[in-house]
């Protein structure tokens, strides 16, 4: 999980440089090293969530997801968001989340 606002498939070659370089420099990164797994393609790997032309919003954004992702249990230990944010605990329990 994370956010970019460079096109996905540069993104996906700093991660696989941080790969081949065993530069733990991104969460992808660490968790590939941490448990030498093989990396795949980047279509099986990369999916945007939400484009977002404010880059003022990204992280906020970003947040959310990790959030999000972290309570339906499909975020990577090495990217834990730590305390629970009630604000962004409120906005993932409604019905009408900000995706």
């Amino acid at each position: 999980m994370g956010q970019t606002s460079r096109n996905l498939r540069q993104r996906y070659k700093e991660h696989a440089c941080y790969i081949k370089n065993n530069n733990p420099q991104s969460a992808y990164a660490l968790h590939i090293l941490n448990n030498q797994y093989e990396y795949s393609p980047m279509e099986k790997t990369m999916t945007l969530l939400k484009p977002v032309k404010n880059t003022s919003l990204l992280t906020p954004y970003e947040q959310f997801f990790i959030h999000a992702f972290h309570k339906s249990g499909r975020l990577v230990s090495e990217q834990n968001p730590g305390e629970p944010n009630p604000l962004l605990q409120m906005t993932i329990n409604t019905s009408h989340p900000l995706t």
